[in-house]
């Protein structure tokens, strides 16, 4: 789920990558940079998929056992 925190839209994009056999957090990682993500908010992300969003400069948020929305207005509650 994207969501632009200015206006609130919200689009929804299946995980291209999602039944990868190897390397499925990696190129999901690099999906969200091509998507031009300033934020990734998730529950625990790997050890990989985690240096790919800090060499993109990507803020990685942890926010575990959340609902998308609910994680998303807890974060805008922080900024």
């Amino acid at each position: 789920m994207f969501v632009d925190t200015d206006t609130m839209h919200i689009e929804f994009a299946d995980n291209p990558y999602a039944d990868a056999s190897q390397g499925a957090g990696v190129q999901a990682a690099q999906y969200i940079v091509s998507m031009k993500a300033n934020v990734l908010i998730c529950g625990n992300p790997g050890p990989n998929a985690m240096s790919v969003m800090e060499a993109a400069g990507i803020r990685v948020v942890k926010l575990p056992e959340m609902k998308a929305l609910e994680a998303v207005q807890t974060f805008l509650e922080t900024i």
